[in-house]
């Protein structure tokens, strides 16, 4: 069996956080929950598919803390899930 090489920096955990964010452009707070993090980004899904390279404002309730975690970010890529027309999108932030 041929190992796979891990190319990323930081190490994926596998968490799930809830969050709320804000697309470019947007007015209203969407929530979701992450699929994964590390130090450099993040996986969650979305309704609507954000366009690369657009800019997010996320809140991240930090289990155990007392107040979200406040960041922005940039889209680096969206896919829809599956072929179905009303399937979320994942998003990698």
């Amino acid at each position: 069996m041929k190992k796979i090489e891990e190319k990323r920096k930081f190490i994926r955990l596998e968490i799930p956080v809830e969050l709320k964010y804000i697309a470019e452009g947007g007015s209203a707070r969407k929530e979701s929950t992450t699929k994964d993090l590390s130090c450099e980004g993040l996986r969650f899904t979305t309704e609507e598919e954000l366009k690369k390279g657009s800019s997010l404002e996320l809140n991240i309730n930090v289990p155990d803390a007392n107040n979200p975690v406040h960041v922005k970010g940039k889209v680096v890529w969206s896919r829809r899930l599956s072929s179905e027309d009303k399937s979320l999108f994942e998003t990698g932030i």
